[in-house]
């Protein structure tokens, strides 16, 4: 497919999703409903919405999860790396899957990704 630059502050969905079956190494297919389909294992890839999927990668990718007290409207933070590190790297969303992808992304890949550009919504 046809890729174009993605800032991750803005994927979700199967955007989101294909970037991440990426960083795992899966072999995927995009359905024409632009659902991110693995061809290895004959099923969806639902890492930012599925806690099947997504949730193993919190541990994975030592991702630190936790919903900032005081902090309302602004959501779930992810973080990947330690406390102890100058610029941690972090990202928040309204839901905590979506946050950790975007935490795994931006460490693997960082702040701009390659996605099909039939993923990525105008």
């Amino acid at each position: 497919p046809r890729l174009g630059d993605s800032g991750v502050k803005a994927l979700k969905g199967a955007a989101l999703d294909w970037v991440v079956a990426q960083i795992e190494g899966r072999q995927v297919g995009i359905l024409k409903a632009g659902l991110v389909f693995g061809i290895d294992c004959g099923c969806p890839c639902r890492y930012s919405s599925d806690w099947s999927q997504g949730g193993p990668l919190i541990e994975k990718y030592h991702v630190d999860l936790h919903y900032p007290h005081g902090r309302e409207g602004l959501g779930w933070l992810a973080q990947s790396g330690t406390h102890m590190e100058p610029n941690p790297i972090a990202a928040m969303d309204a839901t905590p899957l979506i946050a950790v992808c975007r935490t795994i992304v931006v460490a693997k890949l960082g702040y701009i990704v390659k996605v099909p550009a039939c993923l990525v919504m105008p």
